[in-house]
């Protein structure tokens, strides 16, 4: 004999209610602003939480999502790099042949993007911080999202 479902699943179900809708208000679209430094607040803000997000960001993703050149992808998380944000790690299985992972201060300034707690455990070694069997998935993922 089989359950049947709740009628009011998703109204009975406080998660869907309460939890989640917070995490969908999050706004993730990259505006290009009226000048260059308008651009530029609004691409590390939007880096760092695709950092946080998915733990790591490339340059190709960076590349892609700001149509800009692969050297300018480079200098702009490294910048990321400079203030502190992000940390670079050279591994084989991203095609930049590296990843940039997010520091304690990137996780303190993404909570105060998005108002939200973020789970943050860091590591003396950054290249221990994610999942490297999960890189080439978090980065098809990333630059092909699902609609």
């Amino acid at each position: 004999m089989t359950q049947q479902p709740s009628i009011n699943l998703e109204t009975n179900n406080t998660l869907h209610t309460h939890h989640y809708p917070r995490y969908f208000d999050i706004d993730m679209r990259y505006r290009a602003g009226a000048n260059n430094h308008q651009k530029g607040v609004n691409r590390t803000k939007l880096s760092v939480l695709i950092a946080i997000r998915f733990s790591i960001v490339t340059p190709g993703i960076i590349r892609w999502l700001y149509g800009i050149n692969h050297r300018l992808a480079l200098e702009h998380l490294n910048r990321l790099e400079k203030d502190s944000l992000l940390r670079v790690v050279k591994t084989h299985r991203s095609p930049d042949g590296r990843v940039y992972v997010p520091t304690y201060t990137a996780a303190k300034f993404a909570e105060e993007l998005m108002g939200i707690d973020v789970y943050f455990r860091s590591n003396k070694n950054p290249a221990l911080q994610f999942n490297n069997n999960h890189v080439m998935h978090n980065l098809i993922n990333l630059k092909y999202p699902q609609n």
